[in-house]
């Protein structure tokens, strides 16, 4: 189903926070912040969709070996596609090559949520419930 993806949106893990990331904290002029003993400061920053997406079409997997340019081409103008826009128009095709890449790349912590977002389900509903334990 074609739709509009917003790759601004948090991925939120099973317990309804936001999955965080770590980097570098840079200052306005985009040189690294230093603590008092010189060493860089280090941020937790939220994990967005954007990110999850481009990294997986730019990751190479199994299946793109012999992978004409053509294709290729494809893959970049995606990953160009979302990193210049917040709210996309995506064609299912294109949803459904970063549900594939998505789920080869990544581990279930990413995987999950991405796949929600990458189906539609607003990253505010809260996440699903999970069978526990058994008894």
């Amino acid at each position: 189903m074609d739709m509009t993806l917003d790759v601004t949106q948090v991925l939120v893990g099973y317990d309804g926070e936001p999955l965080m990331d770590a980097r570098q904290k840079l200052d306005e002029a985009g040189n690294p912040v230093l603590d008092a003993e010189g060493r860089p400061v280090i941020e937790r920053i939220p994990i967005t969709l954007r990110p999850v997406c481009i990294n997986a079409l730019k990751a190479p997997i199994e299946s793109d070996k012999g992978m004409d340019g053509t294709k290729k081409t494809a893959i970049w103008v995606l990953c160009g596609k979302l990193f210049k826009e917040d709210k996309p128009f995506m064609l299912a095709a294109e949803l459904t090559m970063l549900q594939q890449r998505v789920g080869t790349v990544y581990p279930p912590e990413i995987v999950g949520p991405a796949l929600l977002l990458l189906n539609g389900t607003p990253a505010t509903q809260p996440a699903p419930k999970l069978a526990g334990p058994a008894k």
